[in-house]
């Protein structure tokens, strides 16, 4: 394969690789749920729905763009904003009922360090989108903010997946393979590695860090009661 048709099916081929990644990190979660009837919030209902239709957007805009069908993929870039809104206010409507209704999830971490992921990933979400739009006429820096706002949300999935095969590290370095495979793509399409995607590689360690870190201290404890009161 050539570098154009690389750099071509790439970003369809990552989105794609993302809903497996749903897929099998949420399957035995939902299927061991409904076979002990347990009923999930309707707030998590309506985030996971609008979570799945943005990655499947998310591949579609992708494909569109390989194919060269700009001016659909336009019309269709139009409304995202939409739906970025609704995934923003369902993380934060899920990350305030996860926060409250927290019982011990993890036996590891205890509610307060555990939030520091989803607000993590909400924040980095709404800013990789947020400079995804504002850089919409500029195709390269576009794409890789898109990018890395669906890679700052698999989070989740990842976790889940490293909890079913019983290591939960396996869920960090998936996350970190995605940003490694952007690298490689860079290298090949580019001839280097793109700005954006050294400064996604920092954002990632950063947001580990703070988990690892900040997470556990009395001080990230006062903020949360605070925050969520």
């Amino acid at each position: 394969m050539g570098a154009a048709r690389f750099g071509s099916t790439f970003y369809a081929r990552m989105g794609i690789a993302m809903l497996l990644f749903i897929l099998a990190g949420f399957g035995p979660y939902v299927m061991h749920r409904f076979e002990n009837g347990v009923q999930a919030s309707p707030v998590l209902v309506l985030h996971g729905v609008v979570f799945f239709i943005w990655i499947c957007v998310f591949i579609l805009q992708a494909h569109l763009v390989g194919a060269g069908n700009r001016a659909l993929h336009m019309r269709l870039g139009a409304v995202s904003p939409v739906l970025a809104g609704l995934m923003i206010a369902t993380s934060i409507l899920l990350t305030v009922e996860t926060f409250h209704t927290y019982n011990n999830n993890i036996p590891m971490l205890s509610r307060e360090h555990f939030i520091i992921l989803p607000l993590m990933d909400g924040i980095l979400f709404t800013a990789y989108y947020t400079l995804a739009f504002v850089n919409r006429r500029r195709a390269e820096a576009h794409k890789h903010f898109m990018l890395l706002a669906a890679v700052m949300i698999m989070d989740p999935a990842f976790g889940r997946l490293g909890g079913t095969l019983g290591n939960p590290m396996i869920g960090i370095v998936l996350h970190f393979g995605l940003l490694v495979a952007l690298v490689i793509h860079d290298r090949r399409k580019l001839g280097r590695v793109h700005m954006i995607t050294k400064v996604a590689l920092l954002v990632l360690t950063l947001r580990y860090a703070a988990f690892f870190l900040v997470g556990p201290s009395e001080g990230w404890a006062g903020f949360t009661a605070w925050l969520f009161g």
